[in-house]
């Protein structure tokens, strides 16, 4: 499981909150400024959807190991790891529902948007990893 991919997306998600906020906060008038800040507002939204399926693609790769671990379980074991795929596959949904929310997003609701997304990211990483952890110790302790 990769932590430092974690990390080193908190590096860039972070950056990017902020030049965004810098973009959309200069809002002014003209039909020049709103394309310029309409093209700006597309490329952080590919950037920011990038990072979300960098930690959508992390939370499948561990669906799968649960999975995986699923076929051979049994007892208590089989009840963890049915749980911890369960907690997975909320987090990921959750991570699907950002993404759209991104893609929708307009200059007017991006502020919010990403508010949300970045609190989605956070609560999505602590609980990725503790689920990684619950199940990482039960397989050590068999």
């Amino acid at each position: 499981m990769k932590p430092i991919v974690m990390k080193g997306l908190k590096q860039i998600l972070f950056p990017v909150l902020l030049i965004s906020l810098v973009f959309l906060w200069s809002c002014g008038g003209g039909g020049a400024q709103r394309q310029v800040q309409e093209e700006q507002l597309s490329e952080v939204k590919e950037s920011v959807s990038s990072d979300l399926y960098e930690l959508r693609h992390d939370v499948m790769e561990r669906i799968a190991y649960v999975e995986r671990q699923l076929e051979d379980a049994t007892g208590e074991t089989r009840e963890v790891l049915k749980e911890s795929h369960e907690e997975l596959n909320a987090q990921l949904a959750d991570l699907e529902q950002e993404l759209e929310n991104v893609r929708t997003a307009s200059l007017e609701t991006w502020d919010s948007v990403i508010e949300q997304v970045n609190g989605t990211v956070i609560r999505v990483q602590e609980r990725r990893n503790e689920v990684s952890l619950r199940v990482r110790e039960l397989l050590e302790d068999e």
